[in-house]
Parts: structure tokens; sequence; C-alpha cells
């Protein structure tokens, strides 16, 4: 039961950054002064907005998510059914 209620915690996390994508806080590439702002991403495809990252992270998110909800197991995949 205690696995199942991790991989359940697990699960919701991963469904929640399939749909809305990782922030990035104020403790990102802005304030550590060497990276590019927002504009300058923008322009190589690599902006917050639809760039390479969150398409790969919503599809990387959907295989983590199905894995968790079909895992065969008995502590982990019945814990969480």
């Amino acid at each position: 039961m205690e696995e199942g209620l991790c991989q359940l915690v697990a699960l919701l996390w991963v469904e929640n950054a399939a749909l809305h994508g990782v922030s990035r806080g104020d403790g990102g590439d802005k304030a550590g002064g060497g990276g590019m702002d927002d504009d300058a991403r923008a322009g190589d495809g690599m902006g917050t907005s639809g760039g390479w990252e969150e398409v790969n992270l919503a599809a990387m998110a959907g295989y983590v998510a199905n894995q968790i909800r079909t895992d065969p197991t008995e502590v982990y995949g019945d814990g969480l059914r």
C-alpha cells in the first residue's frame, strides 16, 4: 500500500508535468547570469512556448505515466491500482 501511494503521487506529478510543462523558476537561466533570455531563445526554437523541450517533456511524461499505470508488479502496480 505504501509503494502504491508513492506511485500515485508520481503519476499525478507526471500527468501534471505533461499538461503544464515544467515552469522555469526565478532561479533559472536569467538569474544564473550565463544563459540566454527568453527573447534570444525564441529565435532558435528553444523558447518557453512550444519549443522542442516542451514537446519532448510531454512525450516523455506520457510514456512514464503509461509505465506507472501498467506496471505488472504486485508491490508497485497492484499497490497503485
